[in-house]
């Protein structure tokens, strides 16, 4: 028995939703699919009427938006089964197997982490190379390279679950913007010994973000790191040790303002049609280490 849980914010899901639909009939299991809108526009809850075919699906919509935690927190009060898979709206599957392939997981008390991959050809659209060339390169990882460092390889876009150890932790909900959220869960269980298995079984990510829109979440998950880097939660990633050796050379004032006379050159070449995620990083880092000096 299997609840597939969409949260969704200014997007049609009604293709996606159908192939699940398909997939899930294929994989001969009691289903239910549940879509929630977080905080919708007249505009979008039309486009997404027509997926009200089947008592097997429902859908809500918020009256107000309530952040990436707080809305998978409510799909999962929603569900009715035990076992719970987690779906961005913006995937595509890439094979009518994709619910048989986590068939095998469910009732074993197991988190799941199916991947997701990017189209391999360059966008012809330029304003979104930034966002493919990162989701390309550091985030469609093979089961094998994620299963090396478990709670750090995992995203939320695709994921199984047990509705029980959804219901013992939940998302945090005091973060409501862009990034570390599921991170941030990921770890929580890490700390509970609760491990997490990295397979096969990716959906194509076909959201991408056009380049102001993408610094746009870089800059809100930066803002997300330095809140939770001060408190027990604090997620000591990479970026942050690499700060806290410049703070501990003293060197923290007079990278921020080499960063501050660099910065503009640095998003010139990020918005272009060759990004350096090299460079990528750095402005993470420079970004981070401007909020952490104004703490």
């Amino acid at each position: 028995m299997l609840s597939i849980l969409i949260p969704v914010y200014k997007q049609r899901v009604t293709p996606f939703v159908t192939d699940l639909y398909r997939a899930s009939v294929k994989a001969n299991i009691e289903f239910e699919i549940i879509v929630m809108d977080d905080g919708f526009e007249q505009e979008f809850r039309l486009n997404n009427e027509d997926i009200l075919v089947n008592e097997r699906i429902k859908i809500f919509y918020l009256d107000k938006n309530i952040g990436r935690s707080a809305i998978r927190n409510k799909l999962f009060e929603k569900a009715s089964f035990p076992n719970l898979l987690y779906l961005d709206a913006d995937g595509e599957l890439e094979s009518d197997d994709f619910v048989i392939h986590y068939k095998q997981f469910l009732d074993t008390q197991e988190i799941v982490s199916g991947g997701r991959i990017y189209q391999p050809e360059i966008p012809k659209d330029p304003n979104i190379i930034l966002h493919w060339k990162y989701g390309l390169n550091k985030e469609s990882k093979s089961a094998l390279v994620r299963n090396k460092s478990t709670y750090l390889s995992f995203h939320s876009n695709n994921f199984l679950v047990p509705k029980s150890i959804m219901q013992a932790f939940p998302f945090d909900e005091t973060i409501k913007t862009y990034g570390y959220e599921d991170l941030l869960w990921a770890k929580t269980l890490f700390k509970e010994g609760i491990q997490i298995r990295h397979i096969d079984n990716p959906v194509k990510h076909l959201g991408l973000d056009d380049s102001d829109n993408y610094l746009e979440k870089i800059e809100d998950s930066m803002a997300n790191l330095v809140m939770l880097s001060n408190t027990p939660q604090a997620l000591h990633l990479p970026l942050e040790s690499a700060y806290n050796n410049l703070q501990k050379l003293g060197l923290s004032n007079v990278f921020v303002k080499i960063f501050d006379y660099l910065k503009l050159k640095m998003i010139s070449n990020l918005k272009s049609n060759s990004p350096s995620l090299g460079l990528l990083q750095w402005y993470k880092l420079g970004r981070y280490a401007e909020l952490k000096l104004k703490k």
